[in-house]
């Protein structure tokens, strides 16, 4: 059983400067022009509580091992964040001026007069809760002294998050809003025949695994495996989540400057939570002022999963030295992706710059609908080649290269795109270059003894010289990479509420090394504004940007002082050659920076450090 309980709370207490009409658990947040502001800000209180059991047994069977195992975990979580209990006050100065002179925020603070003040607060403690199971069953069968040869079954169940007292909700497009009479409407946990939890469950998670180990040579080896993995939960999180107990109000002066919403005296005229008849959260719709933007929780019962699967060499070259080449590879399925389905569908000269867009919605009693959908992908491909030599003679080295491609449409491992959907009737269009994706990257890595004074091969032998210069060792950190993807950007003229208009692409954006200059990284004309109800074609990676060049070089040394007490002085030179490392790119195709470098990582850095170990 693991619990942890955090809580962070402001100073007390409105009933001491007889503020009334509101909760009497905090100080409010009071700004006044020409001074500072101060007084309360919202506090929290969170508490993780999760029961986990779990065993695992393993026989030997002659030469072949049997592993069994499971675990059943129920996670527990609940926070409070309420908010400005006894709201926020705005002082103008407004009550205070006289005879053409200003007046200022903290005399209408002493005159108890506040030009606006809003109540904002969710008195309600959310206790979360989320059911996991997993067993497996694993053999390790050696069939000959070459080959081993690795089975294994997994199964998993993660469920979804439910809330103890159904304060959730998701929208639902297959019911009527009572308010407007339209589909789509708000469904709450619990009501009305909801189900407890507004998530699927899903028991497809049935995960096999496979591999393999062959002794090809008698220094050459040949491994590989295929697995299936399913994706976590996306844990406890804030979507969909409501309550009846939610406070949005505020208080405007009917005529400015004139009289105020009310006096401190007087106290907060008073207000009610956000509830409906029935009890449930009132949650604001309307066809000509819309102001809620409801989320959709996943409503499928796919599972998200990951294939992988790596089939490689290894050689031992001998005298210390072992090359190895591995081909990987993976494959992601039903991925956690954000999409705002009340976008209007794209057509010829639809509706750009009418007043009446927001009637041709789908829902139009709505303003943005997130549908959270497990509908991403994501495919990855790779070769590395590594070169290593063993410590030994005062050597050690390993290089490796990497060529990699990575594609996806999800941006991101949370359920919310780096790059905004511009036409949710065709999110094949979203396919591409990830924006993680590096091609190409060599590092290396070495440490190399000094070969003289003491401990060396050469001067060893002479006095005092010896012992300064012996026992020194250099060693280096290197990469070499190409640059991120990056995303050309522009004002979305769509008008159809999507979630971005992309660029036209007209030409190649690349130029070469040797024309680049951080005035001009990459060609600029190869983009044009996509005109105003128009779809871009721009993909999401349209370019790569800067790479990096990085060599790290350290020198140090051991001192024994005396029986278990040595001295240890290292020199650290970061980016010891000081080769440029820029970094970010203007892609705002409006801006004037547009294709110019606007950043550079740290120059060469020197660190020297002496440490004392006994």
């Amino acid at each position: 059983y693991v619990s942890e309980e955090n809580f962070s709370r402001p100073q007390p207490a409105p009933a001491e400067i007889g503020l009334k009409g509101v909760p009497l658990t905090q100080f409010p947040s009071i700004s006044t022009t020409q001074f500072a502001s101060f007084g309360a800000g919202s506090y929290a209180k969170t508490r993780d509580g999760h029961i986990i059991v779990n065993d695992a047994v393993a026989l030997q069977l002659g030469r072949h091992t049997l592993s069994i195992g499971g675990e059943v975990m129920r996670y527990a979580y609940s926070y409070y964040t309420p908010g400005v209990l006894s709201g926020s006050y705005g002082f103008t100065g407004t009550f205070s001026t006289a005879n053409g002179q200003a007046g200022l925020g903290i005399t209408d603070l002493e005159l108890g007069l506040p030009a606006s003040a809003s109540i904002s607060t969710t008195n309600t403690i959310f206790h979360e809760n989320l059911n996991y199971f997993a067993g497996y069953i694993q053999g390790d069968y050696r069939l000959s002294e070459k080959l081993t040869i690795n089975l294994g079954l997994r199964y998993e169940f993660d469920g979804p998050f439910s809330e103890k007292h159904n304060n959730m909700y998701t929208f639902n497009p297959n019911i009527t809003d009572p308010t407007t009479n339209k589909l789509g409407g708000i469904q709450f946990a619990g009501y009305n025949g909801a189900p407890h939890s507004l998530n699927p469950n899903i028991y497809t998670g049935i995960l096999p695994r496979a591999g393999f180990n062959y002794r090809l040579f008698r220094k050459t080896v040949v491994r590989g495996g295929y697995g299936i993995y399913q994706l976590p939960s996306i844990g406890f999180g804030t979507a969909g989540l409501t309550s009846a107990s939610t406070v949005a109000v505020s208080f405007q002066s009917s005529n400015p400057g004139v009289t105020a919403p009310f006096q401190l005296s007087q106290g907060v005229p008073p207000y009610s939570p956000n509830a409906d008849a029935n009890g449930n959260p009132l949650i604001p719709t309307s066809l000509t002022k819309p102001s809620f933007s409801p989320t959709q929780l996943p409503q499928t019962a796919v599972l998200p999963y990951l294939q992988e699967w790596q089939f490689g060499v290894e050689h031992d070259l001998g005298h210390d030295w072992i090359a190895e080449v591995d081909y990987a590879g993976n494959h992601g399925v039903h991925l956690p992706i954000s999409v705002p389905i009340n976008q209007i569908q794209p057509s010829a000269n639809c509706c750009f710059g009418l007043s009446t867009a927001q009637s041709l919605r789908p829902y139009p009693q709505f303003l943005t609908v997130t549908a959270l959908k497990n509908g991403g992908a994501t495919s990855y491909a790779a070769m590395y080649a590594t070169l290593s030599h063993r410590w030994n003679n005062g050597v050690s080295v390993r290089g490796a290269y990497t060529w990699a491609r990575s594609l996806d449409d999800v941006d991101g491992p949370s359920r919310a795109n780096a790059v905004g959907v511009q036409n949710y009737y065709n999110l094949r269009a979203q396919w591409g270059t990830a924006m993680n994706n590096i091609p190409q990257r060599f590092s290396l890595s070495a440490v190399y003894a000094l070969p003289f004074g003491a401990g060396g091969k050469y001067l060893q032998d002479v006095p005092v010289l010896s012992q300064v210069i012996g026992h020194w060792k250099v060693s280096t950190v290197t990469q070499f990479q190409k640059g991120y993807p990056y995303f050309i950007t522009q004002a979305n003229q769509l008008g159809i509420f999507s979630g971005a208009q992309y660029v036209t692409k007209v030409g190649d954006p690349n130029i070469s090394r040797g024309s680049r200059t951080v005035q001009k990284w990459f060609n600029t004309s190869a983009f044009a504004i996509t005109p105003p109800n128009t779809l871009g074609n721009s993909p999401r990676a349209a370019l790569y940007g800067p790479g990096q060049n990085v060599w790290d070089l350290s020198l140090m040394r051991e001192i024994p002082v005396r029986e278990r007490v040595v001295f240890a002085l290292r020199v650290d030179a970061h980016n010891a050659f000081n080769h440029p490392q820029f970094s970010g790119l203007g892609t705002n195709i409006s801006n004037a920076n547009f294709g110019q470098v606007t950043g550079a990582q740290d120059p060469r850095s020197l660190l020297i450090v002496g440490r004392l170990r006994f």
